[in-house]
């Protein structure tokens, strides 16, 4: 994959002088005359660009402040997040302890401090639902135990000691999941459930779409029972009849009421007299109101008694609702406020939402909440406090003059998927992955408060912040993130004294305080900077600084972010995002190991620094100066190297894999909350990638006949498709409104004959053969110094006349004792890639390569 400029002796992705310029766009810089003295490293490490760490006085992450500054989310109950509880509530009979549920099937009572004891298990009854199967056709990404109630008369009537659940559920025989809304006696002991008590209130057989099933379940002031049904339909579904939640013959995408007071098997449950569609013939007389997609969490203000619910949108829009009683939200005539049928839009009697979020593109869904009554947080008495999933921010809507508003309350949220509250009205959220949090007062001060301009945050110099400050180390990468054309410089800040691990899949693990810093210009112009800063409390946060126009200094944008438009040519504008703190971590995520350019595979390769004025390879430079806390984890030409999108000489599977690695794999690997299973990561095998002839779970766009990755036909794979669409159905979903011409390079990759084939790995250096420019010869790094296809190990034609002979050997005697940054050095000729052209290489060439022809490589791979 790399080279070395032959003309010029800078080991690089050259293949002669002509290409100077484009290196120079490639790193970001302007074009620089490598060639000069000043461009050779005169390290006492030949690779290394210099020798001495720069010491970071100033640019260090520091304490992580509150980013709204009231609130802030503490771990609650953490000794039964093994038991990965779900949903939450308070006892019906003892204030200080609760019953929780696990969405395998099975509810818990808890008092804290105590072991909780197992009250119901209806595993069985799961069936073989599970998060396995739950996008696959006939499962429910609803599966499981999801919602419990308790009936209201719980505690003083001893004939109603009901509890009333909620579970999705498919035995091995069913060919599509079974919605149940079931009730349960209490047993003798007073805490234990009999599950061969449930009567069957309600339930529905779903379709083969796995979306949108029963969702919550609550009792209102007036003891009736509420159930949310979502529409049981894929996303994306444009058509108005496929939707049933217009058409109140059917239960689905409706709010249901029922009175479930002397349910019994013959009759399970009765129709309030009041419900809105009672006596209309062709109604079913349930529904309480409609219009609704996805309703997933709804709850009753407890001083007021107001329905307040979360509908999780399609593509565009989330939306919050105060339900009443015969009304109709609109979906999918409308999704938030986007018309989406414009034949119906005018429909009398539709409901607008009272506030919706736009995605921006961004996969996201509302998690409706509680209307805060507890008395710990005064300022957000009677607010609807709800989240933001995927975005990872907290919210509280309050009234303003007859319209809603929405505060966010905190920017860095732990991804909260249910909320409920204790007995003092105080709320809690429940993350996913089963740990509790309690909002409480932030104890976080003013002193902890992110710079407001760039020119004081110390990672820059005061009085020219477009210049990093001495202790930032810069750095590029081997494939970047497409970020509509715009060019980036990047760097990165670590404390005096700290290091960083390499991971096992070579991702670096920065120390506490580390920053990254990357700017990013359009036209010529700085437009902003980013900071990513791992906090001294473990956290990690994005601060984004949006460049003055005169280019003066950039200033902090709000933690919500802003949409700006950047006129990049005369009277040419590009929408442009600055992102929110929130909407940082949709990206940077735990699973993505938060860092995402920074990885051995991304910074194999050479650079040119120009704080020193000295090119060098970055691994080995920063080995060199000891910011690995271990070293690297075996020589350069050994460790794997992603290929750039156009890299003369890379395979079309090492490029194509590079670039989903870089743009895709964010999101697309294992670790990370996505509706689709693929594995983007350059690493993974291709069938392990799970997407060859794998039909799409969520939306086919309309693609007879549609696959993640149809092979040799790119027209009807998702994934090269999605990759040329901007606007609904794009990918990536958010940071970019311009098409990256690189799909062209995914669906070559896609046309070809062996795109799905399994791997054949002969030598075993994680590349497969029909990538690897040597079959034979374990070179996982790909270096290919004169850029003919053939990798350096199983390359020793120099002069390209078909056969490793005495002139070749003549050309490596005579650049011996070569070190790079010498004129005779060339990278073809070092086998090993340690700097040095010497003995180990002349004996290498006579073992390996003498009177043989190059090696077999992609060009002619022989299975």
């Amino acid at each position: 994959m790399r080279g070395d400029c032959t003309s010029c002796g800078l080991s690089g992705r050259l293949i002669n002088g002509i290409l100077l310029a484009a290196l120079a766009v490639a790193i970001g810089l302007g074009v620089i005359g490598l060639g000069s003295p000043a461009a050779w490293a005169t390290s006492s490490e030949p690779l290394a660009a210099f020798d001495a760490r720069p010491a970071n006085p100033t640019c260090v992450a520091g304490a992580a402040p509150s980013l709204e500054g009231t609130v802030a989310f503490e771990p609650a109950f953490s000794e039964i997040a093994a038991r990965r509880p779900f949903d939450v509530r308070v006892s019906p009979t003892d204030t200080q302890s609760y019953y929780f549920i696990s969405r395998d099937g099975r509810m818990f009572a808890y008092t804290p401090g105590k072991t909780p004891v197992l009250a119901l298990n209806i595993t069985d009854r799961i069936g073989i639902n599970s998060a396995a199967n739950a996008y696959s056709e006939g499962g429910s990404e609803q599966w499981g135990l999801v919602s419990l109630a308790f009936h209201p008369k719980f505690a003083s009537d001893p004939a109603r000691r009901w509890v009333f659940v909620i579970y999705n559920g498919r035995q091995q025989a069913e060919s599509t999941t079974t919605s149940y809304l079931s009730r349960f006696t209490l047993n003798a002991d007073g805490v234990t459930f009999d599950p061969d008590s449930e009567l069957v209130v309600l339930k529905l057989t779903q379709k083969t779409d796995w979306l949108h099933h029963f969702g919550n379940v609550a009792f209102g002031p007036d003891g009736y029972l509420y159930l949310g049904s979502g529409d049981g339909t894929l996303n994306g579904y444009p058509w108005f009849r496929d939707v049933p939640s217009q058409f109140r013959d059917d239960l689905r995408g409706k709010l249901l009421r029922l009175d479930v007071d002397a349910g019994t098997p013959a009759q399970p449950y009765r129709i309030p007299p009041d419900n809105p569609w009672v006596g209309d013939a062709g109604s079913r007389p349930e529904i309480y109101a409609d219009g609704l997609r996805n309703p997933w969490r709804f709850s009753f203000d407890t001083l007021t008694g107001e329905l307040w619910l979360g509908d999780v949108g399609d593509a565009r829009f989330e939306e919050i609702d105060r339900i009443e009683a015969g009304a109709n939200y609109g979906w999918p005539v409308y999704d938030g406020t986007l018309c989406r049928q414009s034949k119906y839009c005018t429909k009398p009697g539709l409901t607008a939402p009272l506030w919706t979020m736009d995605h921006n593109g961004q996969s996201i869904a509302i998690i409706g909440g509680i209307v805060y009554r507890g008395t710990a947080i005064p300022a957000l008495a009677g607010r609807f406090v709800f989240q933001i999933y995927g975005k990872r921010e907290l919210y509280a809507l309050k009234r303003d003059n007859g319209s809603y508003v929405a505060e966010r309350l905190l920017g860095t949220s732990p991804n909260i998927s249910a909320f409920f509250a204790d007995a003092e009205g105080e709320l809690y959220g429940v993350e996913r992955t089963g740990q509790i949090y309690k909002l409480v007062p932030s104890t976080t001060r003013a002193g902890t408060a992110i710079p407001r301009l760039l020119s004081h945050t110390g990672c820059v110099r005061r009085t020219n912040p477009h210049i990093a400050a001495q202790g930032l180390i810069p750095y590029t990468v081997n494939t970047e993130l497409w970020s509509d054309g715009a060019a980036k410089r990047r760097w990165v800040a670590l404390p005096d004294g700290a290091s960083i691990g390499i991971k096992a899949d070579g991702d670096f693990d920065f120390p506490v305080g580390t920053v990254l810093m990357k700017m990013f210009s359009l036209g010529g112009n700085a437009v902003e900077t980013r900071l990513l800063k791992h906090h001294d409390d473990g956290s990690w946060a994005g601060y984004t600084y949006q460049w003055l126009s005169d280019g003066s200094d950039a200033v902090l944008v709000p933690s919500a972010g802003r949409t700006i438009y950047v006129e990049t040519s005369p009277g040419k504008f590009l929408r442009w995002r600055l992102p929110s703190r929130g909407e940082c971590l949709i990206c940077h995520t735990s699973a993505a190991n938060y860092a995402l350019g920074p990885e051995v595979a991304q910074l194999n390769g050479f650079y040119r620094y120009p704080n020193v004025g000295r090119t060098g390879h970055q691994l080995v430079t920063w080995d060199h100066i000891g910011l690995f806390s271990a070293g690297l984890p075996g020589p350069v030409a050994d460790l794997p190297a992603l290929a750039a999108p156009f890299q003369i000489g890379a395979s079309p599977v090492q490029r194509a894999r590079s670039y989903l690695h870089a743009n895709c794999s964010i999101c697309h690997r294992p670790g990370v909350d996505t509706r689709a299973a693929m594995d983007l990561r350059f690493a993974t095998g291709t069938i392990a990638m799970k997407v060859c002839n794998v039909a799409p779970r969520i939306d086919d766009l309309d693609i007879a006949g549609a696959k993640l990755l149809a092979p040799t036909d790119p027209a009807a794979s998702i994934l090269a498709v999605r990759m040329s669409r901007r606007g609904a159905g794009q990918m990536p979903p958010l940071a970019t409104n311009l098409v990256d011409n690189a799909h062209l390079m995914i669906e070559n990759w896609i046309a070809l004959h062996d795109v799905c084939n399994p791997d054949v790995d002969n030598d075993a250096d994680g590349v497969p053969n029909r990538a690897d420019n040597c079959t034979n010869v374990a070179n996982a790094g790909q270096w290919d110094g004169d850029h003919d296809g053939f990798g350096d190990r199983c390359d020793g034609d120099f002069n390209n006349d078909g056969i490793a002979d005495d002139t070749d050997r003549a050309m490596l005697l005579a650049a011996r004792g070569a070190v790079f940054g010498n004129p005779d050095y060339r990278s073809m000729l070092d086998f090993n890639l340690d700097g040095r052209i010497d003995a180990e290489d002349v004996d290498y060439f006579d073992a390996n390569l003498m009177g043989k022809p190059p090696g077999l490589s992609f060009l002619r791979v022989k299975h």
